[in-house]
């Protein structure tokens, strides 16, 4: 009998050989320009985001913190350190 597969199985088989599925990778930088937001709302969850996702969110901080404004360079130095003990 063959068997359909589904979820993090069929993910695992379509990124193979990929370092992160593309879309991941965009989330990760949009929330990285969330950081530099006007809104505390805005930076917040996208430090939230940011920390969940540690495996999308460090490489993409590590590429582009040189390059952020003040704030968001704070708030990204805050949390990789906390990311990379996971």
């Amino acid at each position: 009998m063959t068997r359909l597969v589904t979820g993090p199985a069929l993910a695992m088989l379509l990124f193979a050989g990929c370092d992160s599925p593309p879309e991941s990778s965009t989330e990760a930088n949009r929330q990285i320009d969330r950081l530099a937001s006007p809104r505390f709302r805005d930076r917040e969850a996208a430090a939230k985001w940011l920390s969940r996702n540690p495996d999308f969110a460090l490489p993409e901080l590590r590429k582009r913190l040189s390059d952020l404004d003040p704030e968001a360079k704070r708030r990204a130095e805050a949390l990789m350190p906390e990311m990379q003990r996971d």
